[in-house]
Order: structure tokens, then sequence, then C-alpha cells
């Protein structure tokens, strides 16, 4: 499906621009102004949940409050109100109702979400009884704090109970049973940042936590297979942001305070958090960031539990961030929902799911960028449409041109996707898998010194493929190798430190990955250029099965055989390999030479003709001297390349 134009009226208001879409017929005469009326078309589950409330006998006025929007396209934070009033009533506006008071009704709650709800420790199934006694810790936790807060005469309506109320419990969620639980760094971290309690006059509730521990958020698994909500998370002890902010926001909500998600981005935090940001892995700079935020008085107080950290807003100046409603946070749970079932279900799968996420907040800026990635996995030709729409909607967030680089990058139309990547490393040079694409484009156009600036780089910031990265920089340093060799003696300086540089990293991936085919193919291959046959052929024989169909692996063994005097089962895997890809004239040459030397000279002259016509043959031929210098059939090739090429019309 079509993500929405930047100037549709979605149901939750003007998508992105502001601008209403025009109506294409008059519009039907105004109602009376005392009536208000229901104005969404056919979607069953606003039209269920609106008839349910009318049944609860809630007046529509308290419905006709309006859809909050947040434009995501101005440094946060911000929010706007539409429709409030306007004696319409939005299904926009029956979906906030619902959820701003899922307590009330957790059915309607449930129905909306298509599920259980993320960020409760309710559960109506078989996972009630675990449920219930999560609830009766953390009451129980509660009851502690408050009577420590009551003793030293706090009153229990005051905003200062309700701060000292919301960092305490900030702190029983992260504790573990033991700190010995946790990671050295991560365990000072805590007890340094909850000295924070001595300041509300805690220092016994903090004692019990360091004898007896909390929930032991701080020693969640960070990996995950899948979002999970509150309750799994609690059950499975793992989850990153999303899930460590959902049971902090179900523990302030069974204290009675009133919590609100906030979403970021990690790159644009604080750099003086970078002592917190130490406990993330470098590529989650490019990842949307969640937390929890309250009001006190005229204060804002920020909770942390992913970065052991709270705060107050005068943190937040640096940096963008939004108050999210919950309406606006299920549409970063249903993309995050979709992101992790990528690999295990089909397209339209993920496709709906994304759907429903920008259902929810149809201006979510990483659920439209997921559904224009899908849209360009699947090579739908719009999708170019919408990476367009996405660069103007957000010309300073550097993962659209990424996207969109990779966009050009994968049609081959390198120039564009290196503009592209430019603009992204420009917009954050600290983007590890931008700084990727940006040196896999370089590798395509053989420019190779720029390739290895921009691969070292992403390395060294963490990328999220650092195999992927590994192998793109000892393929440059391989095929900078062959150059240098094709200009120079052979063993000159140039070439020798390119040849270690490649064996280098090619030992490394190797070593982390011994079973990986393309790190094998290209040790075959490097050890080829050097002379060393044994050696290439020791690692051209440990390539799986499932690598051996590929037209470079025939290639490169066509060649193993041919250095070893073994023209014949050249010729048969070489033809293999043509079989495969009939283009690659690689292959092409290497047969004719291996047909040379088996006095098929006619059948080598039929080789060179065919590729002569495909345009790129001085490439095949150049590529093939590259690799085979001192080749003997060498000499007889190049005579039938400039003999046939003389022939060809007009030379």
């Amino acid at each position: 499906m079509m993500l929405p134009s930047p100037l549709r009226t979605s149901v939750f208001g003007v998508f992105l621009t502001g601008c209403a879409h025009a109506p294409q017929t008059p519009p039907p005469s105004p109602a009376p102004e005392t009536t208000i009326v229901p104005a969404f078309g056919k979607d069953a589950v606003a039209n269920e949940s609106y008839q349910k409330l009318l049944s609860a006998n809630v007046a529509l006025k308290d419905i006709d409050r309006g859809c909050h929007v947040i434009d995501y396209r101005q440094p946060g934070p911000n929010e706007s109100v539409q429709f409030a009033g306007d004696k319409k009533i939005q299904e926009c506006e029956v979906v906030e109702y619902v959820l701003d008071r899922y307590e009330q009704y957790p059915d309607l709650a449930r129905m909306i979400i298509g599920g259980p709800i993320p960020w409760s420790l309710d559960a109506p199934d078989s996972d009630a009884k675990f449920a219930a006694e999560q609830r009766a810790v953390i009451g129980k936790e509660i009851r502690v704090v408050t009577e420590i807060l009551v003793k030293q005469g706090i009153d229990p309506k005051s905003e200062r109970f309700k701060e000292d109320l919301a960092v305490a419990l900030f702190y029983f969620a992260l504790f573990p049973e033991k700190l010995s639980e946790l990671p050295p760094d991560i365990a000072y971290m805590l007890q340094e940042e909850s000295k924070k309690l001595s300041y509300g006059g805690l220092d016994a509730y903090r004692n019990r936590l360091l004898q007896s521990g909390g929930l032991g958020l701080a020693a969640f698994k960070g990996s995950r297979t899948e979002e999970h909500t509150a309750l799994e998370a609690l059950q499975l002890r793992e989850g990153t942001c999303t899930e460590r902010s959902k049971i902090l926001y179900a523990i302030y909500k069974l204290a009675g305070l009133q919590p609100h998600f906030v979403f970021g981005r990690m790159q644009d935090l604080d750099p003086k958090l970078s002592r917190h940001m130490k406990l993330l892995p470098p590529s989650s700079r490019e990842d949307d960031h969640i937390y929890v935020g309250m009001r006190f008085g005229d204060r804002t107080r920020f909770f942390d539990p992913s970065l052991v950290l709270l705060t107050v807003d005068d943190r937040m100046d640096d940096h963008d961030y939004y108050s999210m409603r919950l309406i606006h946070y299920l549409a970063m749970d249903k993309n995050n929902i979709s992101i992790d079932l990528q690999r295990v279900v089909r397209r339209t799968d993920r496709e709906k799911i994304l759907s429903q996420a920008l259902y929810f907040d149809p201006g979510f800026p990483t659920a439209r960028m997921n559904k224009a990635y899908i849209m360009m996995q699947a090579g739908e030709a719009k999708s170019a449409m919408e990476l367009d729409r996405l660069i103007a909607d957000y010309p300073g967030d550097a993962r659209v041109y990424e996207m969109r680089g990779g966009y050009y990058r994968h049609r081959q139309d390198y120039e564009k996707a290196v503009e592209d990547l430019l603009k992204a490393v420009a917009l954050d040079p600290l983007l590890p898998d931008a700084n990727y694409n940006l040196g896999a484009t370089y590798y395509d156009l053989r420019r190779f010194a720029e390739a290895e600036s921009y691969l070292l780089v992403a390395l060294q910031l963490g990328v999220s493929d650092p195999m992927r990265a590994l192998r793109a920089l000892a393929l440059t340093y391989l095929e900078s190798f062959e150059l240098q060799r094709a200009k120079k003696p052979l063993h000159g300086k140039a070439e020798k430190v390119l040849y270690e540089k490649a064996k280098g990293i090619l030992l490394e991936t190797y070593r982390i990955a011994p079973n990986d085919g393309e790190t094998l193919i290209s040790l075959a291959r490097l050890n080829l250029y050097a002379g060393q046959i044994n050696e290439a052929a020791a690692y051209i024989e440990k390539v799986p099965a499932d690598f051996r169909t590929e037209t470079y692996y025939q290639y490169i063994r066509g060649l193993i055989y041919l250095e070893q005097g073994k023209a014949g089962a050249a010729e048969r895997v070489l033809r293999q390999a043509i079989k495969v890809n009939p283009k690659h004239v690689r292959s092409h040459v290497a047969l004719a030479a291996a047909l040379l030397e088996q006095g098929k000279d006619k059948e080598a002259e039929r080789q060179i003709a065919l590729i002569l016509r495909t345009g790129n043959a001085e490439g095949g031929l150049a590529g093939f001297r590259r690799i085979m210098p001192n080749h003997p059939q060498l000499p007889a090739i190049v005579r039938i390349f400039w003999k046939l090429d003389s022939q060809k019309p007009g030379n």
C-alpha cells in the first residue's frame, strides 16, 4: 500500500504539511451547532468503539477534544491539536479517548491495539498469575516508599511527594537483586546515579535497594528477537529502551502518577551524556530512543532506564525530543514489531503492521522510512517518489539521504548514490552505516582510496554488519593490489603493502567466520594473485556447497585449474560459470585460455568474438591480465582480440 501523500488528510489530522486535501464534491449542509456527529467512514474498529462509548453514556463533547499531532519536521517538543470542538467526531478522537483511558476501557483498548496493551501489567489470559505477582511486588515497594516519605512529613498530595516517589521507583526498577549481575561499568554508574536518592532524604531506601535489589531492568539482556510487551519483557528479562520504558511507565501508573513517553534519536542526545551512551552499542546511534517523562509543577523530569539516567528538563535544551501520547507511542511499537519480523514473515504481513503504525501516527518518520524500504526491496517504481517525499519532509535527517543513496546504489546509479550519501555523512558524520554505504559505493566506482577511508570509519564507529564491511574493505585492498600489480613490477613496495592489508583483513574475517563463502573465495583469489596455487586451491575447496553455484566461485576455481595445468577441468567449470552468467566477460576470456591450452583455437576465437559483441571485452581482457599476467596463453588471447577487433566494421 502506498504511503499517504504529504497533502492527504489523514484520520488523525492533516498529514505533516498542515494542508487539507481539497474536497472533490460540495460539502454536506452543516449540522446544527448543538449536534455532534461522527465524521469517520467505514473504519470498523472506530465505529465499534464509538458505539460502545455511547452505550457507556460518554458525552460526545468529551470525545470531541481533538487529535494530537506531532510535527516531527520541527525541533521538539511540539504538538498541535486538530478538530477540537468542531462538532464532528473523528476516528482519531475516538482512538485517543479510549487509549487515554485504557484502565477504564481495557477491552476497547485491546481491540484498537489488536492485542495486549504493551505498557500494562494486566493480563486477562494465561499470564494473569504472573501479572498479579508482579503487581503485588511493585505495590509493596510503592507502600514502602510512601511510608518513608510520609514519616518525613511530606504531604502525599504535594508535587514534592510525587517527584520523590517517582525517583525512588526509578531506581527500584533498575536495581538487580545483586549488583554483581551487572557489568562493572553499569554497576558503578548505577551506584553513583542512585546517590540522587539522598537529595530527597531517601538514603535508607537506597540501602534497601543495595541489599535486596529491585526489578533488575539494568540487568536485562539488550538483544531481542521481537518487540515485547512490558509483561513479556519481565518474564523473559530482556528488552531494549522500548520494553524498559514500558515497564517503568506501568510502575508509575500503578503508583497513581501521570507519566508520558518521550521520543528522540540517540544521535540527538546531549554530548555531555557520553558516559551513559557507552552503555549502548555504537550502531544504536541511528536508532530511535524512548524513555519516560513526568511533569511536577512547572518542572519536567526525564527517566531513562536504558541509560541509567534521570534528569530535569534543562538537559533537553540541547537536543530534539517529542512528548508522545499513547496513540503516538503505538506507532513506534508497531513499527518495531514490523522490523523484528522482517526475516520471518511475508512482506504483505510486514506492510500490514506498518500500516497499523501509520494508522496511529501517519507522520511517524521511522515507520514511513521502513515502508519506503519495503517498497524498495520489492522493486516498486513508486518507492523513488516516496523517498523524494521523505527528503522533502525531513531534509535534516541523515537517514533519509542514506536510504535514497542505497536506492540509487541498488540501481547502479553510483554518482547519485554518492551525492546522497555524502549529504548523509555531512549531516551526521558518526552514522556507521552511512559511512559503510558510501565506502561500498566508492568501491563500486573503483575509487579505492575513498572506499578505504569511509569503510575504516564505519568499522571504527560500529557498523551494524561488521563482516560485510570487513569483506568490502578486503575487496578494496584486493582490487587495489590487482591494479598496482598491473602497473608495477611484481613484488613492488606499494603492491606488498596492499597485499599485506588485504591478507590481514581476510584472515581476520576468516577467523571470525571460517565458513563464510565470500571470504574463502577472496582468500583463494588473493593467494592465486600471489602465485601460491596450493594455498589458493585449499581455500577454494573449503567453500560451502551453497556458494558453489556462484559465477565468481566457478571463475576463480577455473583460474586455479589453469595454473595447475588442468585445462580440461578449467574448461568445465568456466562453462558452468558462463551458463550461470553469460555476461561475465572474464569467464569468457579465461575459457578462451583453457581452450587454447587444449589446441581448440577456433572455439577460443568464438569466445572472444562473443565478448567483443558485449561492449566490455577490454574490461574482461584487462581483468584476466591483472590476475594472470604471466599466463602462457595471454599473448595468443591478445592477438585474437586485435585480429577480431580489427575486422569489426569501422575499424
